[in-house]
This record gives structure tokens, C-alpha cells and sequence, in this order.
């Protein structure tokens, strides 16, 4: 999945995502199909790994705001 020059690999993933083409600075916030927020924070670097232990099999949706203001959102599929 590409959004605004970000990559999130894999997706579907068994394990953890890694988000490529980050601008530093971006915020995240990774929520349930239903909305409920079970992660958030800054990405500090180009290249970013998020840990997705402990959450159940099932679809989230990451949002993705940038420093300069553009939002995105992308569905992720965990196994």
C-alpha cells in the first residue's frame, strides 16, 4: 500500500509493519474496523517499524498525518 509516498509492507502481515518514505514527524493512529484506537505516535525516522503484538487477527485502518498537514488512512490486514 502506497499513500502520499509512504509504503506500508507487508500488508497482510503476520507480524510487524514497516512504514518506508516516511517524512519525520508524521503522527500515526492505528484503530480498529469499529474505530477504537489501540496505537498512536510520531514517526521519527524515514523508515519505521510498528510492533503489532498483541492485537487480535483482523483489519485495522492506519491514519497518517504528515507535518504538513495531508491525511491519510489505509486499511491493514493482520493474520
Amino acid at each position: 500500500v502506497s499513500t502520499f509516498g509512504i509504503s506500508l509492507s507487508p500488508n497482510p502481515t503476520t507480524g510487524p509493519l514497516t512504514l518506508h518514505d516516511v517524512t519525520p514527524g508524521t503522527t500515526y493512529s492505528l484503530r480498529t474496523i469499529l474505530g477504537q484506537e489501540v496505537s498512536r505516535g510520531t514517526l521519527p525516522s524515514p523508515t519505521h517499524t510498528l510492533s503489532l503484538a498483541g492485537l487480535p487477527a483482523g483489519t485495522y485502518v492506519i491514519i497518517l498525518s504528515a507535518p504538513d498537514g495531508r491525511r491519510t488512512a489505509a486499511r491493514i490486514v493482520r493474520q
